[in-house]
């Protein structure tokens, strides 16, 4: 006889067992236990289905039950309770393998009985059904691509089943009525279950599944009955309400959102007489005074100008926050303000070779558009300075629009590099909105990239402007142990020098995620933070002091980039002063690595002045600059650090090339532990790194004091 092998179930989770994946676990374990006789005995209904725990009661059965208790032989008691201690013993190592490590103690020691093991898991795992859990139902969201409707329905009925009641509880709102028996799924309950799933997977389900089996559903009929095809066409419903929603966009067909807007407005017309008594309020015949709704036409000339169909802009009227052409912010001012900024009406907006509506403009007349006429010369206002306009508080509909601006949230940077042990770094923009990968092809030539033939050409977001290519790449970049394919078109120019669209999306398996600010790649294996495009900008070099001696002996300081040599100064000149000895001063200046020439005052000659005796007022100073970009808040303070000896003064003034050339003002600091310390005392923020690039330090030198002889 062929035989069947049962095996125990999975061990379960730490975290993150659902309440179907919970009862098919306690179903195959009971099913397991349930194969051997000796076993079945400590399940639900068992005879040693209850037993001590450990701590009380170490031998945890102490009389025998059931079929145990009728034997004959009495004095086998003994050998029969140590018989199930063993058994039950066994039981306990088998629950405790196929639940978690952390309760696999409480299994063993703590556990009276099945039943406290399965409550105490559902307590742990947060799956438990009566009281306050059964709102637990609101967390369960349908997602597609984890789970299929069928699926979705069976866990929302499963956490409906687990809250029914059972038999003996106390009905309280019921005048404490006890029940004689399980409370049972009905069949308008499971008609319920079925139109909130619905509801649940899309709102729009239910209407349409009532307009698609309107001639199908006799009154004898269920919900139920047409379960299964309902759950098997769900993929299709979707497909076919999204594809309604499209056109009716494309052709101007009403949609849901449409429908509403008319339901609202039908509501506003509806005649006061009309309306139902409000507990309170007026009854009858006068509408109040406060609302004047003579006029129950509507028009929206925004919409009307936007060419959208007449039972678009006959819908709601102009300032209506549901105007499908207002922008996110515009509705925002009109929530505040509750009044809608000047918009212009230009008579050249209809389309080339339309007629234009003479119904509409008739209807646009009757609300008063007709005075608008056509803009001349005359009757624009020449602003000069923002400031001096101000937006009249006076509802408008003839001045010219004052648009909103959309920030635009800029593509995230992926930097990999091009050898394996990460010397030579490439940044990718990683645009979804790009359907194939460009590359340019100075990059391109720069990193010696082989240029497979292609003439591929790319049409742009005009629609009108092709982009020709002169090849393409297929590379792997690597970055810490992974790699990445890129296949890309050559092209002349580009914006950016490589971008990374679909095609690199799709043959690496890339997420991104641009409110977190992280790059999924591999299928979510391998996760990077973006690249802060300022870290990407050139970084101003910090200048060093090069001494050079002029043919006379006297010497002039030059500042050159850090690590620079002389001959790679580029042709600043700058200068020192020399005084002669008769107390006339000269210039001596130094140009691009040449040695410095004497100029003596009026005329004189090189040899004229005598360089015996002369003294040399240097004045050293040093440029930083601020590797990184950081904000400097009034109050706030920055460390630099100085090559100057412990304590000395030190003279802090700005740099004529920054942005903000007023910060810092000039001061003079001591160094302390190799630093000097910065502080911000302007009411404004700094930004150091942009607006600040660089400041100046220079040595300072005490003078002594002169004595005044009269």
């Amino acid at each position: 006889m062929a035989t069947i092998k049962v095996y125990p179930p999975s061990q379960l989770l730490d975290r993150g067992v659902s309440e179907t994946q919970f009862k098919i676990w306690i179903e195959e374990l009971e099913v397991y236990l349930s194969q051997v006789d000796r076993y079945e005995v400590f399940l639900e209904e068992g005879a040693y289905s209850t037993w001590d725990s450990q701590e009380n009661k170490p031998d945890r059965i102490t009389a025998v039950k059931g079929e145990d208790l009728t034997q004959p032989d009495r004095t086998k008691d003994a050998a029969n309770i140590k018989r199930r201690c063993r058994d039950l013993r066994t039981v306990l190592s088998i629950v405790g393998k196929c639940v978690s490590q952390g309760h696999y103690e409480a299994v063993i020691r703590h556990s009276t009985s099945m039943q406290w093991i399965f409550d105490m898991l559902r307590c742990d795992y947060d799956i438990q059904q009566k009281g306050i859990h059964f709102l637990n139902i609101l967390d369960l969201k349908y997602d597609s691509s984890k789970m299929t409707p069928i699926a979705f329905y069976n866990q929302y009925r499963t956490m409906i089943t687990n809250n029914l009641s059972r038999k003996e509880e106390v009905i309280k709102f019921k005048n404490n009525l006890r029940l004689t028996e399980d409370e049972r799924m009905t069949p308008m309950l499971e008609d319920m279950v079925l139109l909130n799933v619905l509801k649940d997977i899309d709102p729009r389900l239910p209407s349409h599944i009532r307009t698609h089996y309107t001639l199908k559903m006799s009154k004898t009929d269920k919900l139920m009955d047409f379960k299964n095809d309902i759950m098997t066409n769900i993929p299709k419903f979707l497909q076919e309400l999204d594809k309604e929603e499209h056109l009716g966009l494309i052709t101007g067909g009403p949609d849901s959102q449409l429908k509403w807007m008319r339901q609202q407005n039908q509501k506003r017309q509806m005649p006061w007489q009309d309306r139902k008594p409000q507990a309170g309020g007026q009854t009858g015949g006068q509408k109040p005074a406060a609302f004047g709704y003579q006029n129950q036409k509507m028009y929206c000339r925004l919409c009307h100008k936007s060419n959208l169909p007449r039972a678009v802009y006959t819908s709601h009227n102009l300032g209506d926050k549901k105007c499908a052409q207002l922008s996110s912010q515009d509705r925002q001012k009109l929530e505040q303000t509750f009044r809608m900024a000047s918009i212009s009406t230009p008579q050249d907006d209809l389309i080339p070779g339309e007629q234009p509506d003479k119904e509409g403009n008739n209807l646009a007349k009757e609300f008063g558009y007709g005075d608008c006429g056509e803009l001349d010369d005359s009757s624009i206002q020449v602003i000069s300075k923002p400031q001096d306009h101000q937006i009249s508080p006076e509802f408008s509909r003839c001045n010219i629009p004052k648009l909103g601006y959309i920030r635009p949230v800029p593509t995230q940077i992926l930097t990999v590099f091009i050898e394996e042990n990460n010397k030579t770094p490439v940044h990718i923009d990683v645009d979804s909105g790009a359907t194939l990968n460009y590359v340019r092809e100075k990059e391109t030539l720069k990193y010696g990239f082989n240029i497979l033939p292609n003439g591929q050409l790319s049409t742009l977001g005009d629609g009108v402007t092709t982009l020709p290519s002169i090849g393409e790449i297929d590379v792997t970049f690597f970055r810490n142990g992974w790699t990445v394919r890129y296949r890309a078109l050559v092209t002349k120019t580009l914006q950016t020098a490589f971008i990374g669209g679909t095609v690199f999306m799709t043959d690496n398996f890339i997420e991104q995620d641009l409110n977190r600010r992280v790059i999924h790649i591999h299928d979510k294996k391998i996760t990077v933070q973006e690249t802060n495009p300022y870290t990407l900008l050139p970084i101003q070099p910090v200048l060093q002091l090069f001494e050079f001696t002029s043919p006379t002996g006297t010497s002039c300081n030059v500042f050159a980039p850090n690590g620079a040599s002389c001959t790679d100064i580029t042709p600043t000149v700058t200068s020192c002063n020399v005084s002669a000895p008769n107390g006339a001063s000269c210039n001596v200046s130094a140009p691009n690595g040449a040695s410095c020439n004497v100029s003596a005052p009026n005329g004189a000659s090189c040899p004229d002045i005598t360089p015996t005796g002369a003294t040399e007022k240097s004045h050293d100073s040093t440029l930083h600059s601020f590797k990184s970009i950081r904000v400097l808040l009034p109050g706030q303070s920055v460390h630099l650090q100085v090559k100057s000896s412990e304590d000395e003064i030190v003279a802090i003034e700005p740099w004529e090339r920054n942005k903000n050339p007023n910060w810092p003002f000039p001061h003079m600091c001591s160094v302390v532990n190799g630093k000097i310390e910065i502080f911000n005392n302007t009411p404004e923020p700094v930004i150091l790194g942009k607006d600040v690039q660089s400041i100046k330090t220079r040595q300072t030198v005490w003078l002594p004091e002169t004595q005044n002889n009269n």
